[in-house]
């Protein structure tokens, strides 16, 4: 085991021989095609840069300008900050 080199290597070589248990979840594999974020906001917060992002490579400067002056001008709560979560 000393003779291995990555740690990883030496896990798998314990757990061969019987040195240590298995982990519990080394059953779970991460397929990206198959599964996809468990939480909403994850999945659409992605899904929302990739749109701003795409806007922006559209926009020229004055175009881009003129979005940020209104994006900013979007009226808030004084208060938005304490308010609960939807989610």
């Amino acid at each position: 085991i000393e003779s291995q080199n990555s740690k990883a290597d030496k896990k798998q070589l314990a757990v061969k021989y019987g040195l240590v248990k298995p982990g519990p979840l080394r059953i779970l594999n991460w397929d990206r095609y198959i599964q996809t974020p468990q939480d909403v906001y994850y999945s659409l917060a992605g899904k929302a840069c990739i749109f701003l992002e795409v806007i922006f490579n559209v926009f020229n400067l004055n175009d881009e300008n003129a979005f940020l002056k209104h994006w900013k001008d979007v009226e808030k709560s004084t208060n938005w900050y304490r308010m609960p979560n939807p989610l």
